[in-house]
């Protein structure tokens, strides 16, 4: 992800901005002079970033807010899908029931990792060449 600083970056922000009393305008101007290959930092970003530091005294994310994902972590994750790639013709409520995760999470799991839904059906033999009748 271009947008996203690292953290490296992220204290060379901390370092620029408390050097001399430099305003957040020069800090991102001499930061994209530096890294010309990198999405642009703005001003708003770097007074956000030494804001952060002086509230935490890191610049390492916040902690997230809401509800933490439980059914879709990496283990029940990797458990439903050995459990698809065993019996990949179990529907996903069955397969709900079996490992104890709600369908929907199992369809979100699922489709994730790149499964599709679909249903087998047997049609009559097709043939390429219409003149073999």
């Amino acid at each position: 992800m271009a947008g996203k600083l690292t953290i490296p970056e992220r204290v060379e922000l901390v370092l620029l901005y408390a050097k001399d009393g430099a305003s957040s305008r020069s800090v991102a101007d001499i930061f994209n002079a530096k890294y010309p290959n990198r999405q642009p930092v703005t001003q708003r970003t770097v007074s956000k970033n030494f804001n952060r530091f002086k509230e935490t005294g890191s610049v390492h994310d916040r902690s997230r807010s809401g509800r933490r994902t439980t059914a879709t972590d990496p283990e029940t994750s990797v458990q439903v899908c050995r459990h698809v790639e065993g019996t990949p013709r179990k529907s996903l409520r069955k397969v709900s029931q079996e490992t104890a995760v709600s369908r929907r999470s199992i369809g979100r799991i699922l489709s994730s990792n790149h499964f599709h839904p679909y249903k087998v059906q047997l049609v009559h033999e097709l043939h390429g060449d219409v003149s073999r009748e």
